[in-house]
């Protein structure tokens, strides 16, 4: 129901294709990707039954302490899944 890709470094920000959303902001957190889904239950699931998603531009938007806090000491987040640092690698942890 939505991809969330990288690697090209193009901004696509709403993009549907065969009935998959995909986004990608652009390269060195310049942008940053948001998606929204709205789900119904189907039976003992759930089903997207509405989806968009855009992009933000990070220029001119204050760091938020919280934020960055999480970030690093989240054990779920490491080098592989987000980057904090303006593109040092950190050590996985």
């Amino acid at each position: 129901d939505l991809i969330v890709f990288g690697h090209s470094h193009q901004e696509v920000g709403d993009t549907v294709i065969n009935g998959v959303l995909l986004m990608q902001p652009r390269n060195w957190a310049t942008s940053v990707g948001v998606a929204h889904l709205a789900l119904a239950r189907r039976g003992a699931g759930w089903r997207v039954v509405e989806r968009h998603s855009g992009v933000v531009q990070a220029a001119r938007h204050a760091e938020l302490a919280s934020v960055v806090i999480e970030c690093i000491t989240n054990s779920y987040l490491n080098a592989e899944t987000i980057r904090v640092d303006g593109g040092i690698r950190m050590p996985p942890k």
